[in-house]
């Protein structure tokens, strides 16, 4: 629990309210490189309002990803490459000096796939 805890306050701290981390959808995959868990969920605004709900699905052991387990993912035609490339790592300077500004890293992975297809 506690480490949910640290996830999710550097999640506050650093990523927008609107985690539109993804081009087409809520969902996110979000790796957390200190204990090797990933995060399967997604964000969608609650009815009638401007709140945000997120929604951790699961929570995966780093590469123990499967199409069952992968929520919304599972769908996707390019369910593998999107397992292989999380769009938000957390992190910290002892893993990697690109840690040392912000802990949370951010790609968009459709923007990635979109280049290969």
């Amino acid at each position: 629990m506690a480490e949910f805890e640290r996830i999710c306050e550097n999640l506050e701290d650093y990523v927008p309210s609107d985690w539109r981390l993804t081009r087409f959808t809520g969902d996110f995959l979000i790796l957390d490189l200190a204990i090797g868990i990933t995060l399967v969920g997604d964000q969608r605004r609650k009815d009638m309002s401007a709140d945000i709900i997120k929604v951790v699905n699961t929570a995966l052991l780093a590469g123990g990803f499967s199409k069952a387990k992968l929520g919304k993912h599972a769908g996707s035609a390019h369910l593998f490459e999107i397992a292989k490339r999380p769009n938000l790592f957390i992190g910290n300077e002892r893993i990697h000096e690109i840690f040392k500004v912000s802990p949370v890293l951010a790609r968009q992975y459709e923007r990635l796939l979109i280049k290969q297809y």
